[in-house]
């Protein structure tokens, strides 16, 4: 598993976007449509809820608190990506 070793700031959001929109602007509706099919797998559902779990009752080790975080960050990223993605497919109707 590659583990990042520094948070997504905003900027880095940023920057994922115009990488996706291809220097175009705006994302094209294909990549707009794939990334709002964007999913975490049951596995990775299953994980969470187990670490959100075990974090309310204050049972987590540090590097489940880490993984706990970044499926957080990455929940975050997506959420923003898929916004974007609806504002895009908006624009073009």
């Amino acid at each position: 598993m590659v583990r990042a070793s520094a948070n997504l700031s905003s900027g880095d959001v940023a920057i994922l976007g115009r990488v996706l929109a291809n220097g175009k602007g705006r994302l094209s509706t294909t990549t707009a449509r794939h990334l709002l099919k964007v999913r975490f797998s049951d596995a990775d559902i299953a994980r969470m809820n187990d670490l959100a779990e075990r974090n309310q009752q204050g049972l987590l080790t540090p590097a489940e608190r880490a993984d706990l975080d970044s499926y957080v960050r990455v929940g975050h990223v997506i959420a923003i990506l898929q916004s974007e993605a609806r504002q895009a497919l908006h624009k073009k109707s």
